[in-house]
């Protein structure tokens, strides 16, 4: 018998298993709302979403392509003080063969080639982090990745980090301006699309992984549950015709095309804002950091919804005259009643959620290691990547404890008379369970 298990300890019965902490928690994920996109481009998202993907994925490829047809070019004053770029980064989350690939594929697909007619063709970039480069000041680079995490990882671990960062404000690159590189000589992107793992995010967005995370767009869908096979196919030269419309207005980063905020728009700002403000106060960590930046989102969104709309109904080729009150509440409603509770289920899997979401991620790992005893240092370094400090992995544990998975054994004394070690039985049930 281990010299730190009692025969009182294996004889103790255990409590009855939470069956809550084996299972993911998140509630069934909000559908993209295709009303609020323009017809046409609404009408290409529904012809490509093939088979299982679901059409969310093909929707967020919209909103990248035309981020990256502003590319920068193109800004959103909300007063004189304050403006957005029309850049966004966003992350397609689901596990493997969810249909994240053939929605970015389709989406790249749209960009590639783009250019206003008095621009040179695009030319291929060999690196594998870059959509084909588009030459122009009016194009610029957008980082398209499967496997998207790997390159935040990287990221998060001080590459380049302030470089990415300036980048999402709108800085660095485009012709007159040196593109930024990160230390092994990666461009630093403005925009982003790519695809996450969900088993991959407490990875991605670990220590220092906040102000990479909090600029996210996110989507993670459920396949829906039934196959479509659609035999009209999505009409691709439209939606690039519309896009090319769109670079042809834009200016360049050192002389971009503004958008301004009408005067309806900017009254009914003052009365959205609260709104936001009080989600962020309702909210913590990296959800309210995230929620921090959502006025800005909005911004973003509501001038990208503007050119969309634009391009499909105006015969004029200058800027829009401006941002109405009507796009500014399509682009409220899409941050606050998708985007957030798709940002929410990102971090509760990251471990930068609830408590519980930080438990439910611990007991998965305990039942793959298939381990008998653990310690606080197991759970913090091998579990949660060490997402969380020693205290917040007490509380982890301590829920644990109280849902029956773990329970604590003596202390045992450290090598050469150390500190004592702290470690805990893993419930044998537990261990086993299939079901």
């Amino acid at each position: 018998m281990p010299l730190d298990e009692s025969p009182d300890q294996t004889a103790t019965l255990w409590p009855e298993i939470d069956r809550s902490l084996l299972e993911d928690g998140r509630p069934p994920p909000v559908p993209f709302p295709l009303e609020r996109l323009p017809v046409t481009w609404r009408a290409w998202a529904e012809a490509s979403a093939q088979v299982f993907t679901p059409v969310d994925y093909y929707a967020q490829g919209l909103l990248g392509a035309v981020a990256a047809a502003c590319a920068g070019g193109i800004v959103v004053r909300v007063t004189p003080q304050w403006s957005e770029p029309l850049l966004l980064w966003q992350a397609l989350v689901g596990p493997a063969s969810s249909g994240k690939s053939p929605a970015l594929a389709a989406a790249r697909r749209l960009v590639d080639g783009i250019a206003a007619e008095d621009e040179p063709e695009p030319e291929a970039n060999p690196e594998q982090d870059a959509a084909p480069t588009l030459r122009g000041p009016a194009l610029a680079d957008t980082l398209w990745r499967e496997d998207l995490g790997e390159r935040l990882s990287d990221v998060r671990r001080n590459r380049g980090l302030a470089g990415w960062l300036d980048g999402w404000n709108g800085a660095g690159g485009g012709a007159e301006v040196p593109v930024d590189c990160d230390l092994e000589g990666h461009r630093s992107p403005r925009n982003i699309m790519g695809g996450l793992a969900p088993d991959d995010l407490a990875e991605v967005f670990g220590q220092r992984g906040e102000a990479l995370a909090a600029r996210f767009l996110y989507a993670w869908p459920e396949p829906p549950a039934r196959a479509a096979l659609r035999a009209d196919p999505a009409d691709d030269d439209s939606v690039r015709g519309m896009l090319r419309r769109i670079v042809g207005i834009g200016g360049t980063l050192a002389e971009p095309g503004t958008l301004d905020f009408e005067a309806e728009a900017i009254t009914r700002f003052e009365q959205l804002l609260p709104l936001v403000r009080q989600r962020w106060r309702d909210a913590e960590g990296w959800e309210a950091a995230w929620l921090g930046k959502g006025a800005g989102m909005i911004v973003r969104l509501a001038g990208l919804l503007t050119l969309m709309h634009w391009a499909q109904e105006s015969k004029e080729e200058v800027l829009p005259k401006g941002v109405t009150a009507e796009r500014l509440d399509e682009a409220y409603a899409l941050w606050a009643d998708y985007f957030h509770p798709h940002a929410q289920s990102v971090f509760q899997a990251g471990g930068r959620g609830d408590r519980d979401g930080s438990a439910r991620r611990v007991a998965r790992w305990l039942r793959r290691a298939g381990l008998a005893q653990v310690s606080r240092e197991d759970i913090r370094r091998d579990a949660l990547c060490q997402t969380v400090n020693s205290e917040g992995a007490d509380q982890v544990i301590a829920r644990l404890e109280a849902g029956g998975v773990l329970r604590p054994l003596a202390a045992q004394s450290g090598e050469r008379g150390g500190p004592r070690r702290r470690r805990w039985d893993v419930n044998p049930e537990f261990r086993s369970w299939r079901s």
